[in-house]
């Protein structure tokens, strides 16, 4: 399937975030853990989300990711939630739409079209634009890809 790349511009975003190590079929889990953990501590800190949870990558292999799940908020963070800024400036974006193990085509797209302008793929996140609590139908599932596009 071909997918629609726009660039656009956008703000830095505070968030909160929970580091880890796993492997591609563990993701699942480490998420359901990672935004459990963070959503407590907003919780706890008396502070709202500032938009969706998303999973941003630091290290991609076939067998192993290091990743950030997390949440946008301006609550500091504490222990091993982090807080961070998901950057801002020009971003390349491509919207998935689908079960979240088939996210990787998307990902394939947009990785080839930035091998061909020689930018960095770490770094890049996906944001989860609706809750799959709520989604009968996992076609109607909506992940929002970001890279920086600088």
């Amino acid at each position: 399937m071909a997918y629609e790349i726009e660039i656009i511009e956008a703000n830095p975003q505070p968030a909160l975030v929970v580091e880890a190590e796993c492997k591609p079929g563990e993701f699942g889990d480490v998420l359901a853990n990672s935004f459990g953990r963070v959503f407590q501590h907003m919780g706890m800190s008396g502070g709202q989300p500032h938009g969706m949870p998303f999973m941003r990558y630091l290290d991609m292999r076939d067998d192993y990711f290091k990743i950030q799940a997390g949440i946008p908020s301006d609550l500091p963070g504490e222990g091993d939630i982090q807080a961070i800024e998901l950057p801002g400036g020009k971003l390349a974006t491509i919207l998935f739409l689908g079960p979240y193990d088939e996210v990787g085509e998307a990902w394939d797209q947009l990785r080839a079209w930035a091998a061909e302008r020689d930018l960095d793929m770490m770094g890049g996140w996906d944001v989860y634009e609706n809750d799959p609590d709520t989604v009968s139908d996992p076609s109607e599932l909506r992940t929002r890809i970001y890279l920086p596009a600088e």
